[in-house]
């Protein structure tokens, strides 16, 4: 199993590369060891 670390999520936020839109985007970091895929991690978000 991969671990993060340094785990931040911010804020929501109006999306700039929406305009006109109501979408909010956030910014997400995490460092992982090697080996690790970050796309496990962010799946593992939306769920």
């Amino acid at each position: 199993m991969a671990r993060a670390h340094r785990f931040t999520l911010s804020p929501p936020r109006p999306d700039d590369l929406s305009p006109g839109r109501r979408r909010l985007c956030r910014t997400v970091a995490f460092e992982l060891g090697r080996g690790s895929y970050a796309t496990v991690v962010l799946r593992a978000l939306g769920q």
